[in-house]
């Protein structure tokens, strides 16, 4: 089937969820990532003890607060980016649930069209065959009318046809066995 548009959108943003999930595994299993989140959030804690306390006693107990709040913090960088993967598994599946529902809304409507077309052509069959005339009937049933077939045609000169299609004198042999075999079951029963 051939890809739309709203799908291939589909696939571009599950493609970006992958590459931003992957982000998130590696910084997982990076340390140096890790190191890089505390360094900077300790830098930023330092500058406010800097900026906002001053005496001796209090920037130590700040300091000792902030040495408190490493390991929770260590703690919760790394769920925060446990959280961010898993909600990107999450997104994901959902936008492949959408893609999946689109998908098959495509393919319900190919099909009502589809159906739509056979339900037109059942209302509106083709025109039958011609039936044959009666000298060609006549003919073929006294035999002068043989079956067409490859040899006739080629002795036959171009540009000319036969009189019946190898169809239609099949066709008229057919009927003409079948009302046989209805005269005999009728002259039987």
């Amino acid at each position: 089937m051939e890809k739309d548009g709203f799908i291939e959108d589909l696939d571009k943003r599950i493609s970006k969820l992958e590459d931003q999930r992957a982000a998130h595994v590696q910084n997982s299993l990076d340390g140096r990532w890790h190191s890089s989140q505390i360094h900077d959030a300790l830098d930023t804690a330092l500058e406010q003890v800097n900026n906002e306390i001053e005496g001796k006693d209090e920037i130590i107990s700040a300091l000792l607060n902030i040495i408190d709040q490493v390991p929770n913090f260590v703690l919760r960088v790394w769920e925060n980016n446990i959280h961010a993967v898993k909600a990107l598994d999450a997104e994901k599946r959902n936008v492949q649930g959408m893609q999946r529902f689109y998908s098959e809304y495509l393919e319900d409507k190919k099909k009502e069209e589809e159906a739509k077309k056979l339900k037109e052509i059942v209302r509106n069959p083709p025109p039958a065959p011609p039936n044959l005339s009666d000298e060609v009937v006549a003919g073929i049933e006294s035999g002068v009318i043989q079956e067409p077939s490859v040899m006739a045609g080629v002795r036959r000169k171009a540009g000319t046809r036969p009189p019946v299609t190898l169809k239609n004198y099949r066709n008229h042999k057919s009927e003409e066995s079948a009302e046989q075999e209805n005269a005999l079951d009728d002259s039987q029963g």
